[in-house]
């Protein structure tokens, strides 16, 4: 057995979310699970108590209450939480500070930058009414063939908000890959960037874009964002509403990597999501939320919270579902071009205390000689954060 390299403290193990979790369902529950494995014990033996703890726990706002947990275990078929009517996008906003940073990003196009809450939530607004201006209405699918960009967070959003079906291709991908993926769902509207920059050359995706407008006859309205030129989508102001959905209401699409035929196109929800993201930012990753007392920031490299979108992403603070405060070399750029220690700067620039989990898949992440006071390498090696586990799908993702 290899040696253990890290063990948390006895002051950070007690201060965890999921140790005021357990905690909190020994005293409301009267269960006495004493320890990490009575804990995951129990969440696999009792489904249905499991799953209405989180949704107790992290208090999910619902409009209309569910009339059960679970309809049937069986697989396809289980049904969870019938009757309530939710919006993932609306806890992603709930309890915000409208000054506070959302949003901190940088790119070979563009410099370090940040988005406020507040712009965030007037971006996503605009997209929404745009959206519904163009006819979309809720289980209508939106195909976004953008790159991992603060812009792309505002339109997932703004598509969630009004109930529309988000599904997403990176602009790397080639025509073929995208068609394959976006015909079977037949979206009505196509988001896209005009291109972007990778290793210091431009690529241009307009062909790509003409093509896919042929390609996809349900396409009704087209949406270039000019990211590559330097530009921005001009889009009126619009309140950002919440409509509230069933809780299996579909939220995005994602797809297998269609290595034995087509990508095969998997629906999750907007309350599974919202579930699971309470589960792992909370209580996996422990992200704290907001805490009376308790400032505390990490540093982590996630995945995109966006499906199918790729990049390097330096999480932290991350206390709602979904949503982090991150910097992020965005899609098609490498993290070591145009400075072999970019993303190691980008972490000094922002000057963000906590931990770097993990390494490139493919490369060695190289930092500067001295990192920011408080920030460290952890060791393991890569990691990879699946955080799109619907209940749809599986019955428990522990």
């Amino acid at each position: 057995m290899p040696p253990i390299v890290w063990t948390p403290s006895p002051e950070r193990i007690a201060s965890a979310t999921i140790t005021r979790y357990r905690e909190w369902l020994n005293e409301t529950r009267s269960l006495g699970l004493d320890g990490y494995p009575d804990l995951w014990q129990w969440s696999v033996d009792e489904l249905e108590a499991f799953w209405t703890s989180i949704w107790e726990f992290f208090e999910v706002d619902a409009s209309e209450p569910y009339e059960r947990v679970l309809t049937r275990r069986e697989m396809p078929g289980a049904e969870w939480f019938p009757g309530a009517r939710l919006s993932y996008a609306e806890h992603i906003f709930r309890g915000r500070d409208d000054a506070e940073v959302a949003i901190r990003h940088a790119s070979e196009l563009r410099p370090l930058g940040e988005w406020t809450w507040c712009e965030l939530r007037q971006r996503a607004g605009a997209v929404a009414g745009v959206l519904r201006e163009a006819g979309v209405e809720p289980g209508d699918r939106v195909a976004a063939y953008l790159p991992n960009i603060p812009e792309t967070v505002a339109a997932f959003l703004g598509c969630a908000s009004i109930g529309a079906t988000w599904s997403s291709c990176a602009p790397e991908f080639g025509v073929r890959s995208v068609v394959d993926r976006f015909a079977q769902i037949e979206p009505k509207v196509l988001l896209a960037v005009d291109g972007y920059r990778y290793g210091g050359r431009d690529f241009d995706r307009s062909d790509a874009i003409a093509a896919l407008q042929r390609e996809l006859p349900t396409v009704e309205r087209t949406f270039v964002l000019p990211y590559l030129a330097g530009g921005d989508w001009e889009l009126p102001p619009a309140e950002l509403d919440f409509a509230q959905l069933p809780f299996d209401h579909p939220l995005w699409v994602l797809y297998s990597s269609g290595t034995t035929g087509l990508p095969k196109a998997i629906v999750h929800g907007q309350g599974g999501i919202l579930l699971e993201h309470l589960k792992k930012l909370r209580l996996h990753l422990d992200e704290p939320g907001r805490r009376p007392g308790r400032r505390r920031r990490r540093l982590r490299r996630l995945p995109a919270p966006l499906p199918d979108q790729p990049g390097h992403d330096v999480a932290g603070d991350g206390q709602q579902p979904g949503q982090h405060r991150r910097v992020t070399p965005e899609p098609g750029q490498r993290p070591d071009c145009p400075h072999p220690r970019l993303l190691g700067r980008l972490v000094g620039q922002v000057a963000v205390a906590g931990q770097v989990v993990g390494e490139a898949p493919h490369r060695r992440l190289e930092l500067p000689d001295e990192l920011p006071q408080g920030v460290t390498v952890a060791p393991g090696g890569p990691r990879r954060q699946l955080l799109h586990v619907s209940h749809r799908n599986r019955h428990h993702t522990g």
